[in-house]
């Protein structure tokens, strides 16, 4: 008997395994949002300065002679700027699982049954911390690994 239990025992921990693993694997939720802002700014100035000098100079003959200079300054001034604001969230895998269970005795199977609660924390990557406590004033702590 204790053989043909340890084979039943060990047929339903790797169907229990293969189940989860491709059945019941939840759906990561992958939310991954990217919002870049780019922002330029171009400033430009100009300004321009004229100037007009004339200058009269009178030879001894007595003509005159008028030279006129006309100057022109012209300055420009470029300012140009650019921001870029960048954000990135994501956001994947659950959080805290919360179940409910009942408990039957597999030898009476007709004996009431025992009701409980489970969580599930996780605690590094896939590796969750479990607890679980029933009605019979049973308290049980393990580790469980999702795929």
């Amino acid at each position: 008997m204790s053989s043909v239990f340890n084979k039943t025992t060990i047929i339903i921990a790797i169907s229990c395994i293969l189940i989860g693993r491709y059945v019941l694997t939840p759906k990561q939720k992958v939310k991954e949002v990217e919002v870049i802002k780019i922002v330029e700014v171009e400033k430009k100035h100009t300004e321009i300065k004229k100037k007009k000098t004339i200058k009269e100079t009178t030879n001894s003959e007595g003509t005159i002679i008028k030279e006129t200079t006309e100057t022109e300054d012209t300055v420009v001034d470029s300012d140009r700027s650019t921001k870029i604001d960048s954000s990135k969230t994501s956001q994947s895998g659950s959080g805290i699982t919360l179940g409910l269970l009942a408990v039957f005795n597999a030898n009476e199977f007709a004996d009431k049954p025992e009701y409980g609660a489970t969580v599930s924390v996780p605690v590094l990557g896939n590796l969750n911390a479990q607890a679980i406590v029933t009605t019979d004033k049973r308290i049980g702590v393990g580790l469980s690994i999702g795929f």
